[in-house]
């Protein structure tokens, strides 16, 4: 996220969208037992330097039933765009942290209308991303191989907690699904860090994961213009993530920087900010040709030529 302030949200350019939001309220008999236990958990959203809060964000857990849970989070602005993610996430015997099924993440303009979207179903193999430019929406299809270690979106914050409760201090796997403006499949490396002297928007002894894609031997070539993704974590708090910095949508230049509410601090909507209904869901007939209206379907490249 490579902020332009001293320990300000360090901002990451590539494509993790709001990706580290949403598991940030567990509570500690979490760690082997129950994924689904924690508050819902609010944030403030600032500008990409940290001087000012354009928006406010909140996530929840719910239950929909034996082994699965839905993770649903809102971000809203002060200039009336919204955002909604739901994460579907299954719990399966024997396995000590629940896998992602299937993603959606819809971004909505002040007067209701859809200008980005992405989703994706892990046991069908199929990623949509959708995006409109000057009018006109173009829609993006991709079929993967999803390995069991694939999340997107804010649910990527599970196996970075899972291994930080463990006490693991070297790099951490995982693969990750985005838009870019595309469907890719990336593979993630996050390492810990110990020693970070802190971070300045919240109080307490944190530990600073910084991540970045893995691109094999290319890294050799690419590295040093690979952006770091850096989020800060409580472990006073369960591990709890309490922010860093976020592109705001899937892709682009644009970026904000999260951080956790206080102790006593409250939430303020912005002003002119309308509740999320389920009217804003992000829908299933998205893949559907009829939901997309006359958008061009682009076939993403195979796996063998990402």
């Amino acid at each position: 996220m490579l902020d332009r302030r001293a320990n300000a949200g360090r901002r990451s350019p590539w494509a993790l969208a709001a990706t580290l939001v949403v598991i940030i309220g567990l509570s500690g008999r979490a760690v082997a037992a129950d994924w689904g236990d924690f508050s819902p958990t609010s944030f403030k959203i600032y500008s990409e330097d940290g001087s000012q809060v354009v928006g406010n964000s909140h996530y929840f857990v719910e239950r929909l039933g034996p082994g699965e849970l839905r993770l649903h989070g809102e971000n809203h602005y002060l200039n009336g765009q919204h955002d909604v993610e739901l994460d579907t996430l299954e719990i399966n015997p024997g396995e000590e942290i629940p896998r992602l099924r299937s993603f959606s993440h819809v971004f909505y303009e002040p007067d209701g209308s859809r200008f980005i979207a992405g989703t994706a179903d892990v046991k069908t193999g199929e990623g949509l991303c959708v995006t409109k430019e000057h009018g006109a929406e173009s829609r993006y299809t991709g079929k993967f191989d999803f390995p069991p270690d694939t999340y997107a979106g804010a649910s990527l914050l599970i196996p970075i907690e899972h291994a930080l409760r463990k006490g693991i201090s070297a790099p951490i796997r995982m693969h990750f699904f985005d838009c870019t403006p595309k469907p890719r499949l990336l593979t993630i490396e996050a390492t810990p860090n110990n020693i970070s002297p802190g971070w300045e928007f919240y109080p307490g002894r944190l530990i600073e994961v910084q991540a970045k894609p893995d691109l094999g031997w290319l890294d050799l070539i690419a590295a040093p213009f690979l952006p770091t993704m850096h989020a800060w974590f409580n472990p006073a708090e369960g591990f709890s993530y309490v922010g860093g910095g976020i592109n705001r949508y899937f892709y682009g230049k644009a970026h904000v920087m999260l951080v956790k509410l206080k102790p006593g601090e409250e939430l303020t909507a912005p002003e002119g900010a309308r509740a999320a209904s389920a009217s804003d869901a992000p829908l299933p007939e998205l893949g559907t040709d009829g939901a997309a209206g006359p958008a061009p379907d682009h076939q993403a490249a195979p796996p063998s030529e990402r």
